[in-house]
């Protein structure tokens, strides 16, 4: 393998590694979009109500940890994706046919100076550029991957951290959550006790009533009834 073979090679390389950091993004970005979620729904469902001074705090705390967490996350991924608002300048090389005439343009030169560089051609000439350019390139192009791929891990580390709050904000939300469900089951247990209590106090009425008033006989065959004149 010749040097401009290597540093192709090389060349290729990072621009798929630049593609696999930029996939890379993809998962971090829906994590983060679900503990915002999370997030939202334990403040909006806690019960502040009927909880405990204690668990109010640590339901925030964590919240807010993880809250700060995850802008945290934001910004470097942000830095990963377009380093804030400066972007990533890639290099490489230019248009098929750019190379083409400045090849050609280099083997008619060294031809037609062939006797102020002996023992040199155009295409020695152009494969030298091609190296140099490679190298130029690469020199950029690796410098930008090892900056996303620093800030990427970053953000990985402030994610870790981020989860592991919302799942302490987890422990004083479900006692919260068990304390008030079976809070509720009790008023409905009260509730039904004393709707029977009551159906049952009128049905008592109900029998009481019919017992004091006696049943009306129904009228005699000599009975007369006065009617109109």
């Amino acid at each position: 393998m010749n040097d401009l073979e290597f540093y192709l090679n090389w060349y290729n390389k990072e621009e798929e590694r630049r593609t696999s950091i930029e996939n890379s993004l993809n998962i971090p970005i829906g994590i983060l979009t679900a503990i915002f979620i999370l997030q939202f729904f334990l403040i909006k469902e806690f019960d502040y109500k009927d909880s405990s001074n204690v668990a109010k705090y640590f339901l925030i705390s964590f919240i807010a940890i993880s809250f700060i967490s995850n802008l945290i996350t934001t910004f470097y991924l942000l830095k990963s994706y377009h380093n804030i608002y400066k972007g990533f300048e890639y290099k490489g090389l230019p248009y098929p046919s750019k190379l083409l005439n400045y090849k050609q343009e280099l083997i008619k030169y060294y031809k037609d100076h062939a006797a102020n560089f002996p023992g040199i051609n155009g295409e020695q000439e152009f494969e030298k550029y091609l190296l140099n350019k490679y190298v130029t390139y690469i020199d950029q192009n690796a410098y930008n991957n090892d900056c996303k791929s620093k800030s990427l891990h970053s953000s990985r580390r402030y994610i870790f951290i981020s989860i592991f709050s919302i799942l302490l904000a987890f422990a004083p939300f479900m006692h919260n959550f068990f304390k008030h469900t079976e809070k509720t089951d009790n008023v409905q247990q009260k509730d039904f006790n004393s709707l029977n209590n009551r159906i049952l106090k009128l049905e008592d009425y109900v029998k009481r009533a019919k017992s004091s008033f006696p049943a009306t006989a129904p009228p005699t065959a000599g009975q007369t009834y006065q009617g109109r004149k």
